[in-house]
């Protein structure tokens, strides 16, 4: 599986593909940015416009924002384990399922 955005008609979209297939990632009246995808299936990147974004993970096709103490960086700077641990930068998170 990989994890990306692209960009369609001025909006960021997050996307999953896998087997030559493409997924629209389903955030909703959002932008939205995928940065890495753990072996589970959970994804970790970001949600919203600009300055507003939040961290986002989505579980079981389910996108919910999520606190990692302020921790917002650049939406590729993050990355998320097996177990759904998340490393930003330096530092790791442990975001409820």
């Amino acid at each position: 599986q990989v994890v990306g955005d692209q960009l369609i008609n001025q909006f960021w979209q997050g996307f999953t593909w896998q087997n030559g297939q493409l997924t629209l990632l389903d955030v909703p009246d959002q932008e939205s940015h995928a940065a890495h995808i753990n072996n589970t299936g959970q994804i970790i990147g970001s949600m919203g416009f600009f300055a507003s974004n939040v961290d986002l993970l989505i579980h079981n096709g389910v996108a919910q924002a999520t606190d990692m103490n302020g921790a917002r960086v650049n939406h590729r700077n993050k990355r998320i384990n097996n177990l759904g641990t998340v490393m930003v930068g330096n530092s790791l998170y442990f975001p409820s399922k």
